[in-house]
């Protein structure tokens, strides 16, 4: 940043970005990753030692939400879920200027204007930005990284160098698997970005060389409390479990059975217009400025090819996916200030904040109403209310919900397991212990039939015990992502013998 002008217009961006989150942010967690976030890092705060989350442990989140939480404590904040929403806030809104340096650098100041305001609006990027996640982390460092591999594919400063790989390490401790989906991208920049520049192959290959290597190391260190620590075989455990659903899964369906649910994401978060514009600007930057086309290009194909074939539902993965397509469609949109017509520039700004406008509106009932409710706190304090104290629930993946929000002991419902049924005779048995000695048990709707294709395991418990309804009361599926809101009236059961 070596202007004036750059200062005052990524303050603004940021600015602008961070009002509209902060008028937007979650009243609760979202998901039970939300909350597992937010009860973690303050157990990190509590005990100075890091705890591990599912999957690839996501170390550096972890250190800066539990920062967060801190800093929420000395300003009086005591929850630490409103902590851990702020940080998410916060982060995000420091990507949009982030965002805006990178696309300056790509294709100049107009563009990156309207990159920035469309990523700040954007339903996927904005649905995530007001909760507790760590995806808006990982912008801030992949963006910075290919911006200061921008800077080295320039002048080859080791300057330059050493930043992107600190930052490219910082984002292999936010999301290790994002920081793969980078790379490709950022080969790309060190060794054909400027490609005719002068210097040879064997000193950019060293140069890659200590890149790759400086970021392995930085993102081993963030991982090692993990690997050498008293979690290293529950670590171990659920990195391999976190990779089988990834990969595993793409054996077990068609290459396109999760396009219709992208197709759905991609719509809601660019509009078809959005998409036209993208796809239009690619072509234009084809013509006339190839080497970005590639770039985005390759940005956007590593990581959509791999979500293509794994067993996905989830729209916030996308995030990886955003910067790319927003690229395409600002320099579209920006066509005007390049060929320096007054008209096609007006008509493109004008074009440009009705997509904003609209691709805003498509998000905002959502996050409005998490606005003023959290609606799965609120169905377990409801639960707590009708059950007697020493009720015990069955659940699934919510139960983080119960134990935290209700102080319930929570029986976890076990998943369908082929046509094996030894492990829910063991749990019919424990059920029926506890019932015959006078224990209340309860499960709700959810809790019942969730993750349960065929009706398995509620078919095999309905043999043996009877579900008598308590009540209902409105539950919100988190499954399905951010860009919409599906609340239903979910009804409790008490569990009695048959």
């Amino acid at each position: 940043m070596n202007t004036k002008r750059d200062i005052w217009i990524c303050s603004l961006l940021g600015l602008g970005a961070l009002i509209v989150r902060m008028l937007l942010v979650s009243k609760g967690p979202f998901s039970p990753e939300s909350l597992n976030l937010a009860l973690k890092a303050e157990q990190t705060v509590d005990t100075l030692q890091l705890q591990y989350m599912f999957g690839t442990g996501y170390p550096l989140t972890m250190i800066i939400t539990a920062a967060a939480v801190f800093a929420g404590r000395f300003l009086g904040i005591d929850d630490p879920v409103l902590s851990a929403n702020l940080m998410s806030v916060y982060a995000s809104a420091l990507s949009i200027p982030v965002f805006y340096l990178l696309v300056k650098r790509l294709t100049g100041v107009p563009a990156a204007v309207i990159a920035a305001v469309l990523l700040a609006v954007s339903p996927i990027y904005l649905g995530i930005s007001v909760y507790a996640k760590g995806h808006a982390l990982e912008l801030i460092f992949a963006c910075g990284g290919l911006l200061a591999l921008l800077d080295y594919s320039e002048r080859h400063g080791a300057n330059a160098l050493f930043v992107s790989a600190l930052l490219f390490g910082c984002l292999g401790g936010v999301r290790v698997q994002d920081l793969v989906f980078i790379a490709p991208a950022a080969a790309y920049l060190m060794f054909f970005w400027n490609a005719n520049k002068g210097q040879r192959l064997r000193d950019i290959a060293a140069d890659a060389c200590i890149l790759g290597v400086a970021v392995v190391a930085i993102t081993v260190a963030f991982h090692l409390p993990y690997l050498l620590g008293a979690e290293r075989v529950a670590y171990l455990e659920q990195l391999g479990m976190f990779r089988g659903l990834s990969f595993t899964a793409a054996h077990s369906q068609s290459w396109f059975a999760s396009w219709p649910y992208y197709r759905e994401w991609f719509l809601t978060n660019f509009t078809g217009f959005g998409l036209l514009a993208a796809g239009v600007g690619l072509i234009l930057a084809w013509r006339a400025e190839r080497k970005m086309a590639l770039l985005a290009l390759i940005w956007f194909l590593v990581p959509f090819g791999f979500y293509l074939v794994i067993d996905t539902t989830i729209p916030r993965l996308f995030v990886i996916l955003l910067p790319p397509v927003i690229i395409c469609a600002a320099y579209f949109l920006a066509y005007g200030y390049r060929r320096q017509g007054m008209t096609a520039a007006v008509l493109g700004t004008l074009i440009a904040v009705l997509l904003a406008g609209r691709m805003l509106f498509n998000i905002y009932p959502a996050l409005k109403y998490r606005n003023y409710h959290a609606v799965v706190p609120e169905y377990v304090r409801w639960v707590r209310a009708q059950v007697p104290p020493d009720a015990r629930i069955i659940c699934k993946d919510d139960f983080i919900f119960y134990e935290h929000y209700g102080g319930f002991v929570t029986l976890k419902r076990p998943n369908p397991r082929g046509g094996d049924t030894t492990y829910l005779e063991v749990y019919r048995r424990e059920l029926e212990r506890l019932i015959a000695a006078g224990v209340p048990v309860y499960v709700s709707g959810v809790g019942l039939y969730s993750y349960d294709p065929g009706r398995v395991v509620s078919g095999y418990l309905k043999r043996y015990f009877d579900f008598h309804e308590v009540g209902r009361h409105p539950y919100e599926i988190w499954h399905t992502g951010e860009l919409q809101t599906r609340v239903f009236e979910d009804p409790l059961y008490q569990v009695v013998l048959k």
